[in-house]
């Protein structure tokens, strides 16, 4: 991104895969300490060889499928970003369309906190336009909803916002 557009920026979060292959290698690295912690403290025990065996043969399933994890993490440049500029609020999500847009902030009406309903109740942050279109905005990466509300409010000084950023209503 160039120098001037990021001197624009009022709130910019990214992760990209690559970032979250570094987490996925951390605890692959971790995986034998845990098996030597396992066998240091449990060693006394009855049956220990046979638990001991078990669970290095499951941390071994498990390396395997986090080394995939983290060779397709490696490979695949994609990212999620959300930013937003006087002029725009972007959100991009490489999985799910539903969390992709690019909105004029001053188009905005409202943010809603919701939580649904049923077996299993899910909250849900939509963005409501002034011509009531919606969009879901992602909350599953770890940006400040206080930064990024506060962003919008300085784009966008009409904007509604929640009143308590970690309130969620039905």
């Amino acid at each position: 991104m160039c120098d001037e557009v990021q001197k624009m920026m009022l709130f910019h979060y990214q992760r990209t895969r690559r970032r979250n292959a570094l987490t996925v290698a951390i605890i692959l690295l971790l995986m034998p300490v845990f098996l030597g912690a396992l066998g240091y403290i449990a060693e006394s025990q009855s049956q220990f060889l046979e638990m001991y065996l078990i669970t290095k043969h499951v941390l071994a399933a498990i390396a395997v499928i986090l080394l995939g994890l983290f060779v397709w993490l490696m490979v695949s440049p994609a990212k999620f970003e959300i930013y937003v500029t006087d002029s725009e609020f972007y959100c991009h999500h490489p999985l799910y369309s539903e969390w992709c847009f690019r909105v004029h902030p001053r188009e905005i009406n409202r943010i809603e906190h919701n939580l649904g309903y049923g077996h299993e109740p899910n909250a849900t942050i939509v963005m409501v336009l002034n011509n009531n279109q919606r969009y879901q905005v992602c909350m599953t990466y770890g940006y400040s909803r206080k930064r990024l509300y506060e962003a919008l409010k300085s784009a966008n000084p009409h904007i509604r916002l929640p009143e308590n950023i970690n309130r969620f209503s039905h």
